[in-house]
This record gives structure tokens, C-alpha cells and sequence, in this order.
């Protein structure tokens, strides 16, 4: 991603910063004599130990700069994650609300085990279940008539299979009641989040007009 690559270029410039103020002062020490004279001063021992103290004071305060531009970028970075990620729920909360919602087009969709795992509101108004009901039922159980059962599983194992589709038209379901519904449905199947397939279906109302 552009902005982790950038953070890790920041990262390299300012350790290499760093390295280069340690050896400007380490050059300097030694170009202009400066550690001979302390040498001369204090002893070796004592020249050891400041020689020590200016490196460390050098790190350290080269390590709060890194350390506090890296907090201020890292904050930054994670204050724009979490808008992304507030717009994209905002997003899927919209998307899913209209889904729902839609008026007329029944959509549910099943897993490859053949249970619901999504029943919009339209298909509790089409099939008399509701939503809390479906999900977790398999579809053969809720709205499959039996002229049709062996076919229907058949065509969904295949097309889960093998990606042979079920071709689209009409198709009898049942109401809760068990009465017949005259369908006009389409299959289509989509990978979720967690990168397992479900299959949907998008089944209009044909009974009131046959």
C-alpha cells in the first residue's frame, strides 16, 4: 500500500539520520582532537565514560524525535483507517438496508449445505416465513414442493460442484400455507467475506398475473 511504503522510506531516512549525526560527532572528535584533550583532562577512564555519555545523550534525544514523528504518523494513519472504515460500514449499512428492503424481488441465499443464510424482507411477504424462521433451515424444507425436490438439490450440488448454472425461468415454490407460487427466479453465486460461495436467489411474484 502506498502510505505503509511511505512510512517505511520516513522509516530508513530518519535511522539514517541518525547513524550520520553519531558519525559527524564521532569525526568530529577525533578531526579537531577534541577527545584528546579531554583525554588529557580526565583520564582515560573518564574519557571513556564521556565519550559514552555524548553518544548516548546523542541517541537518545535522535530516538524521542524518531519515536514522536513516527506516534504522530502512525495516529494520523489510523485516524484515516478508521474513516475509511466508518464510510465503507456506512456504505454496506446503505446497500444492505436496500437489499432488505427491496419491494417485490425476493432474495435469499443458501449455503452449500443447502441451509438459508439470508431471507429479505420480501421473501418473508412472498413466502409467509419469517426471516428469523429461514435462516438456518434448509431451503427444501421451506418452500420446495416435492414435484420438483430431487431435481432442485441435484442442480444445486452441481452448480456448486462445477459451476454448472441453473438455468433461469419459472419455477413453482410453496407458501407457509403450502399453497403454489408461480416464480420467476434466477441463481447467481458469490463468494462472501470469509471467502466461502453462497448461492442467491432473485424470485419474482408471477401467481396474480398467470
Amino acid at each position: 500500500m502506498p502510505g505503509l511504503s511511505l512510512s517505511k522510506k520516513r522509516t530508513s531516512t530518519d535511522l539514517v539520520v541518525i547513524i550520520s549525526i553519531l558519525l559527524i560527532i564521532y569525526i568530529s572528535l577525533r578531526v579537531f582532537h577534541i577527545s584528546n584533550y579531554i583525554y588529557s583532562l580526565y583520564g582515560n577512564y573518564e574519557y571513556k565514560l564521556i565519550e559514552l555519555l555524548i553518544i548516548f545523550f546523542v541517541t537518545t534525544i535522535g530516538l524521542i524525535i524518531f519515536t514522536n514523528r513516527r506516534f504522530n504518523e502512525n495516529k494520523k494513519d489510523l485516524y484515516e483507517w478508521v474513516n475509511l472504515n466508518n464510510k465503507l460500514n456506512q456504505h454496506e449499512n446503505k446497500f444492505e438496508n436496500i437489499v432488505y428492503n427491496v419491494p417485490g424481488i425476493a432474495i435469499y441465499s443458501i449455503g452449500k449445505d443447502h441451509r438459508v443464510t439470508y431471507w429479505n424482507r420480501a421473501c418473508e411477504e412472498m413466502f409467509g416465513f419469517e426471516s428469523s424462521k429461514a435462516v438456518g433451515k434448509k431451503i427444501e424444507d421451506l418452500i420446495i414442493p416435492n414435484s420438483i425436490l430431487e431435481k432442485f438439490k441435484k442442480d444445486i450440488d452441481k452448480y456448486y460442484e462445477s459451476n454448472i448454472e441453473i438455468r433461469h425461468g419459472e419455477i413453482e415454490y410453496l407458501h407457509e400455507n403450502r399453497t403454489v407460487l408461480n416464480v420467476l427466479t434466477s441463481f447467481h453465486k458469490q463468494e462472501n467475506i470469509f471467502g466461502i460461495h453462497e448461492l442467491y436467489n432473485l424470485s419474482v411474484n408471477m401467481t396474480e398475473l398467470k
